[in-house]
């Protein structure tokens, strides 16, 4: 994976005026995309400034930021309330609910062998590779994945977006 900006440290906290140019300087080294999707965290990672960044994702793409797929894992969808909440202005028709019981495409599975190493013996049974099928069949040259944020060992960290690039229209399963 490319790491298109780097700034940072422990002791040093991105301002909310310097996160727009940052953004923004990744995404120009991307290049230009035309069907792009979001997928941030829901709101238990409100801290997380997903929904800043998320907006300031709308404000770069403006119409061809076309989906917004809240992270919600196994949890509720998030409300009209929450949503502007979370990521402000942005129009609440762009936003998706997984519902992680219908939704889920398995590309593979991770095997058996590796999780039993990885777990250090606690599982032993593969485990399936799922993603919601809108990423998978949604026909998005960009996903704007969501990445770890927060705080480890007293030390602040922040990794905005991953962005998993696709030919448009491509199934990602081929």
């Amino acid at each position: 994976m490319s790491l298109y900006v780097a700034k940072g440290s422990p002791e040093l906290e991105i301002s909310s005026a310097e996160l727009p140019s940052l953004l923004f300087e990744a995404l120009d080294k991307i290049g230009e995309r035309r069907h792009v999707l979001a997928v941030p965290p829901d709101l238990t990672r409100r801290d997380s400034r997903a929904g800043e960044l998320t907006q300031h994702a709308y404000d770069y793409y403006g119409g061809r930021l076309e989906a917004v797929l809240p992270a919600l894992g196994t949890h509720i969808a998030m409300s009209s309330v929450q949503l502007t909440s979370m990521f402000g202005k942005m129009p609440h028709e762009l936003f998706r609910i997984h519902n992680w019981r219908a939704d889920a495409e398995t590309l593979g599975e991770v095997g058996t062998t590796f999780i039993h190493e990885q777990s250090e013996g606690k599982v032993n049974y593969a485990w399936p590779a799922q993603v919601n099928r809108l990423i998978v069949h949604g026909g998005f040259d960009l996903v704007l994945s969501r990445r770890t944020m927060g705080q480890r060992k007293k030390r602040r960290y922040f990794r905005a977006f991953g962005a998993i690039s696709c030919h448009s229209g491509r199934d990602l399963r081929s």
